[in-house]
C-alpha cells in the first residue's frame, strides 16, 4: 500500500465515516429483510384465508350432498315399496301376464316421476 494513503485511511474521520456507512448499510439490510418478511407473512395470511373459505364451501357442499343423498335414499325406498306393492297386486289378478288395464298403465307410468 502506498505510504501517502496511510494517513488518509487511518484518519479518525475516515474510520468514523466507514463505521457510520457500515451501520447505515446494516440498518438498510435489516429493514429490507423485515419488509420482505412482512410481505411474505401477508401473502401467507391471504393463502390461509382463501383456504379457509374454500374449506367452508366444501363443508357446505358436503352437507348439501349428504342431504340430497338421504332424500334420494328415502325416495328410492318409497319407489321400491310402490313396485313391490304393485307386483303383489298383479299376482292377485287371474292372469297377470295377459293384459294391463288403463289404471295399471297409468300406475306404471307414474312410478319414479315426481
Amino acid at each position: 500500500m502506498p505510504a501517502f494513503l496511510l494517513p488518509i485511511l487511518f484518519n479518525r474521520y475516515t474510520i468514523g465515516a466507514v463505521i457510520v456507512l457500515g451501520l447505515l448499510l446494516g440498518a438498510y439490510a435489516k429493514g429490507y429483510s423485515n419488509a420482505a418478511q412482512k410481505c411474505q407473512e401477508a401473502q401467507l395470511r391471504a393463502v390461509i384465508a382463501t383456504q379457509a373459505r374454500d374449506l367452508k364451501a366444501w363443508e357446505l357442499a358436503d352437507a348439501a350432498a349428504k342431504d340430497e343423498q338421504s332424500r334420494l335414499a328415502a325416495e328410492l325406498i318409497e319407489l321400491q315399496q310402490m313396485v313391490t306393492d304393485y307386483e303383489k297386486e298383479l299376482l292377485l289378478k287371474p292372469a297377470p301376464a295377459c293384459t294391463l288395464s288403463d289404471d295399471d298403465a297409468r300406475r306404471l307410468r307414474g312410478i319414479g316421476v315426481k
